[in-house]
């Protein structure tokens, strides 16, 4: 998405299909949650 970071919260679901994957909430990244992801990968 244009270069920016973003966090995302989901979880796996499952329903007579099968399992799936439900987003909850997604939102662009704050400063601190950049700067532990560049640490940290």
């Amino acid at each position: 998405m244009k270069g920016r970071l973003y966090s995302v919260i989901f979880e796996f679901r499952e329903d007579a299909e099968g399992e799936y994957i439900h987003m909850v909430t997604l939102w662009r990244s704050t400063k601190e949650e950049v700067r532990l992801y560049e640490e940290n990968s």
